[in-house]
């Protein structure tokens, strides 16, 4: 009652399914098994079970599954074995004759597939704004994939994000190889001098189009590079470490000439250890009250030990850091754990969201209580308090839900200091009958006026582009009448 199901040729592989249809659905003996093997070279029997060799897959593991009485995982070997090589010729190019093979170190494959898998990713580009002439477009060269150091090193699992224990950066992210400029006008392409040897990140214009900045994660950290298109030599921005981890490692303000760093503290205590014997047996309680919908998250924190190293790794110091070395660096505000800084069109103030205690085992950390604040970017100081959001742990569950309160906090870029935001009008839950889900809330804080209602929303707000003074930035809003 064995028998094959089904066999598929592409590009010298092999997807070779086996099913083992059902035997007896009462005996003892009832069985239902499926075996997938997957090779790298045409297959023209699997009738006798055999063991590849450690590296014999390029970009996953081999895990081949055998049907039978004896079913069994096969597991990389790590010893010499024998292969009968008249039903396995070709899976590394119909090469050694040898009935055995040592297994010291990784294989390599054939030249097609090291091609393959070598094969330089088209690069990204990114072209001058305008404002600067567009003269400019930055060739970024992806990496292929990860090194296996950087997939061996030790990652965290926090509240939802992942991170590089060593760096405190997100884990897996590949990054750029190199960056290169090229002209326009002449075609030509031209080297950038100084860059440290690492994984390129965040490659930005300036606002004014006549620098770009960009991160390197070296093997001391996460640190922050700028140059000009005319000079094309990297200098330094800020010597201290950035993070990345919970909000962006730095961002520009209006000018070009000075950048908001997201800095790792000075005085960063070490690494929190977790402890050898636990300080307290791990319980939960169900309080009586309001019902809310649980949702099934990954990766959340689950003792003590895990609420350390989230503060750990989101606590950083938002600096303000002047380029032509005309000002010191400026603290803005105190160590907090930052999620979102932006400066105001006007460089007079900065938006800046922060994570606020306690935290919570049941959600991500983006539902987490914040504080939305506004500082004075020419002395740091705190200028108001926007808001403050409560834990957000009883969201309907639907697509289009969300928390209460405000939301979606930024700036207008085409006035001086006006902040918009979003507020939900049918409590968070899609399921709620309502003539309009969300309002769009504009208000000048430079001059202290009170908030405006600028429109209400039929579904849920997702975005909004400014020009001009208008809501559309392609002409303005039909007449209604």
């Amino acid at each position: 009652e064995e028998g094959w199901m089904t066999t598929a040729l592409w590009s010298q592989k092999i997807a070779c399914t086996r099913d083992i249809s059902r035997r007896s659905a009462r005996g003892p003996n009832a069985l239902r098994a499926l075996a997938l093997a997957t090779c790298t070279a045409s297959l023209t029997s699997c009738s006798e079970v055999f063991r590849p060799p450690l590296g014999f897959a390029t970009l996953t593991r081999a895990a081949f599954v055998f049907p039978g009485a004896n079913a069994q995982l096969a597991q990389p070997l790590r010893s010499p074995h024998k292969w009968n090589l008249a039903k396995i010729r070709g899976l590394r190019g119909g090469g050694q004759e040898s009935a055995e093979m040592s297994l010291s170190g990784y294989l390599t494959p054939v030249q097609e597939m090291v091609d393959l898998v070598d094969a330089k990713p088209s690069p990204s580009m990114s072209v001058q704004p305008s404002s600067a002439g567009a003269h400019w477009v930055l060739m970024l060269q992806p990496s292929a994939m990860l090194e296996l150091e950087d997939l061996a090193q030790e990652e965290l699992k926090l509240a939802g994000t992942r991170l590089l224990a060593k760096f405190g950066t997100p884990s897996r992210r590949i990054g750029y190889k190199t960056i290169r400029l090229l002209h326009r006008a002449s075609r030509q392409e031209y080297d950038i001098e100084g860059v440290p040897a690492g994984r390129i990140f965040d490659v930005r214009w300036a606002p004014t189009g006549l620098r770009v900045a960009f991160t390197v994660l070296t093997t001391e950290g996460l640190f922050l590079y700028t140059f000009t298109p005319q000079e094309r030599k990297v200098s330094r921005a800020y010597e201290g470490a950035l993070s990345s981890a919970f909000a962006s490692s730095f961002t520009w303000v209006a000018g070009g000439n000075s950048l908001l760093c997201n800095a790792i503290p000075a005085d960063r205590a070490l690494l929190p250890q977790r402890p050898k014997v636990p300080s307290a047996p791990l319980a939960q309680a169900c309080q009586a009250g309001n019902k809310a919908p649980a949702r099934t998250y990954q990766d959340l924190l689950v003792d003590a030990h895990d609420e350390a190293l989230f503060r750990h790794f989101s606590t950083t110091q938002v600096v303000h850091v002047d380029l032509a070395g005309a000002a010191p660096v400026r603290k803005i505000g105190k160590p907090g754990m930052a999620v979102y800084f932006k400066a105001s069109p006007d460089a007079s103030l900065v938006l800046l969201e922060t994570l606020q205690e306690p935290l919570s085992r049941q959600v991500l950390w983006n539902r987490f209580a914040q504080d939305v604040c506004l500082f004075s970017l020419e002395t740091g100081q705190l200028h108001s308090t926007v808001a403050k959001l409560a834990l957000a742990d009883s969201i309907p569950i639907g697509r289009d839900a969300c928390r209460t309160g405000p939301r979606r906090h930024c700036w207008r870029p085409d006035e001086a200091a006006t902040l918009t935001w979003v507020e939900a009008l049918d409590g968070g839950d899609p399921k709620a009958v309502v003539p309009h889900r969300d309002s769009f809330f504009i208000q000048n804080v430079a001059d202290g006026s009170d908030p405006v209602e600028l429109l209400r929303t039929q579904f849920r707000f997702s975005d909004v582009w400014w020009g001009g003074g208008l809501l559309d930035p392609w002409g303005g809003w039909p007449a209604v009448g």
